[in-house]
């Protein structure tokens, strides 16, 4: 980058300072890499088809993030460009690039770092925050002093680098500084994350991201210009580090295996060669059986009460001392309380968790096919059918984690694999078909038992239109009261199908005032420990 600047300042040519860039590179080449290169000798590429597939199917969410990244990097110049004019979109570029020459720092400490992250997340979790945790100080110091430097010396920075009519420019200078330093923080956050193999949770964070940077810079450059553009990549970097501090939590806070599995997995042994101690040899399916939670899913239309049965279920439960654990106490474990506190990052951390062990990990795929296929044909608005999904990817994610855990132990489900159905049968313009309805019984994860909550009909519609936060935004009431309707007839129709009938408990939950679920949720109660007492499995999982 020196050598360009001189020779451009120099002779003015753009030629002449890409030949001095590329001299400089192979100068690097014969020096360095070629040297470094005779060392690895030993090491041949495998040109395996399978292989490749596999790496390339891995690293392809990475390869999206990518190619969004440079999209939403350059979102501010196309809203300068068609709101101001040229120059100013010369002079903004000017500015930015600054930062880009100075984040090459960051760039080569990610690439020292992120190998030793990828070995310490396997082998020492302590070691690995700890090493994230000096990453991201570094991060923040470079950060604090490209501020300090723009704050400070911004005009004759770039009185020195450009003219001295880019000095009336010092104040963006330093709101892009700002803008910076939160983007080294989430560059920093995003090796550990990605260390992690969390790979997939990052293509939505940078489509997130993308919108973000679109929508304040529509809003913001017409009004404020170039400044208003250096708030769009504030609010656009904000953006980032937040939703990758929800991942890079999710990631700490899940279980890694014993230190004994962590050791052989770094040391390459495979997991088949792990066997348990005794004289019986135990298949994966019997501990499965034996280890794996109860889950208990609540389901039942908007409206019925699920909620408030059970917020009563867990009062009457802490008043017994009895334990019982809901699927949120298990997944969220970990995650800080701030997070979990605010809804939609609370959701945020949950649909990331969904798309992990559902994409990532390729389970469902059968059913995940049939509600997409579903959800396309019937869904009338496209936002609707993709929030349909993302709630179908949740609640399989959900179901996956929890399958996986190893304590015995009853976990109650609000609205898992089986409410489902709601998110992809039940549509404005037409009632759930009865074909889809034996197909979803026959590809959906079965939960051990479900907890139907029932209601009139005239005491759902009642509820769900005194509630805040309709099930449907921007229908007229006579759509919800429609979309209402078929969500009550599929739930009915569901839980009487006969692979669903012997695992379905019906609960009324009739009326509104305070304890109207009461005697309910303390019968259910009795029921679900009498159950689990006595027998080791409620019901048998297809």
């Amino acid at each position: 980058m020196l050598a360009v600047g001189i020779v451009l300042k120099l002779t003015g040519s753009i030629v002449l300072a890409t030949l001095a860039m590329a001299l400089c590179w192979g100068s690097l080449l014969a020096a360095y890499d070629l040297p470094a290169a005779v060392r690895l000798t030993s090491i041949r590429p495998s040109l395996a088809l399978r292989s490749l597939a596999s790496l390339t199917w891995v690293a392809l969410p990475l390869g999206c993030v990518a190619g969004l990244g440079s999209l939403t990097f350059n979102v501010p110049r196309y809203a300068i460009e068609a709101n101001i004019d040229p120059p100013s979109l010369g002079h903004f570029t000017a500015l930015a690039y600054l930062f880009v020459a100075g984040s090459q720092p960051l760039l080569a400490l990610g690439a020292a770092v992120s190998p030793r992250l990828a070995r310490h997340f396997v082998t020492d979790q302590k070691v690995y925050r700890r090493l994230t945790l000096h990453t991201i100080l570094i991060a923040g110091g470079l950060g604090l002093l490209a501020v300090a430097v723009s704050a400070l010396c911004g005009r004759a920075l770039l009185t020195v680098a450009y003219a001295p009519e880019y000095a009336d420019y010092a104040p963006i200078l330093v709101w892009l500084a700002v803008a910076t330093g939160i983007a080294f923080l989430a560059t920093a956050l995003s090796y550990a994350v990605t260390a992690a193999r969390r790979l997939p949770e990052q293509l939505p964070i940078a489509l997130l991201s993308l919108a973000v940077c679109s929508l304040t810079s529509w809003f913001l450059v017409p009004r404020y210009g170039l400044l208003g553009a250096a708030w769009a990549v504030l609010a656009t970097e904000t953006t980032r580090l937040a939703c990758l501090g929800v991942v890079y939590a999710a990631a700490i806070a899940a279980p890694h295996g014993t230190p004994a599995a962590r050791s052989q997995a770094a040391a390459g042994v495979p997991g088949a060669a792990i066997r348990p101690a005794g004289p019986r040899r135990v298949s994966a399916r019997d501990r499965s059986e034996e280890a794996r939670p109860v889950l208990v899913e609540i389901t039942g239309c908007s409206g019925s009460g699920k909620s408030t049965l059970l917020k009563e279920v867990l009062d009457h439960c802490a008043e017994r001392g009895v334990r019982l654990t809901t699927a949120p106490d298990i997944l969220l474990r970990g995650i800080p309380d701030p997070i979990i506190a605010n809804r939609l990052l609370r959701n945020l951390v949950l649909d990331l968790r969904g798309l992990r062990e559902t994409v990532v990990a390729r389970q469902y795929l059968e059913f995940l096919a049939f509600a997409k296929s579903v959800i396309r044909r019937d869904s009338d608005w496209r936002l609707t059918g993709l929030n349909a999904y993302r709630s179908v990817l949740r609640k399989l994610g959900v179901y996956a984690a929890l399958s996986r855990r190893t304590s015995r132990q009853l976990v109650l489900v609000d609205e898992g694999t089986i409410h489902s159905a709601h998110n992809i049968l039940v549509h404005v313009p037409r009632p759930p078909r009865p074909e889809d309805i034996d197909a979803f019984c026959r590809l959906v994860p079965m939960p051990d038992l479900v907890v139907h909550v029932t209601a009139p009909l005239e005491v759902v519609l009642a509820r769900t239109f005194a509630r805040r936060d309709p099930p449907l935004r921007g229908r007229t009431r006579e759509e919800t009261e429609r979309f209402i309707r078929h969500g009550y007839v599929l739930l009915d129709q569901l839980m009487t199908h006969e692979s669903l009938a012997q695992r379905t408990v019906r609960v009324p939950c009739n009326g509104d005032g305070p304890g109207a679920c009461r005697v309910s949720a303390t019968q259910l109660v009795d029921f679900l420990i009498g159950r689990s007492a006595n027998t080791p499995r409620i019901a048998s999982r297809p």
